[in-house]
């Protein structure tokens, strides 16, 4: 298990995640399409 890899993944999805968010609030629920 390498913590150093998984570091920089965490904070880098959780930006994706919040961007798609607020780039797509509609599309944010899947139940939506």
């Amino acid at each position: 298990m390498r913590l150093l890899g998984q570091k920089p993944v965490l904070p880098v999805f959780s930006k994706v995640l919040l961007l798609r968010k607020v780039q797509y609030p509609s599309n944010w629920k899947p139940s939506s399409r």
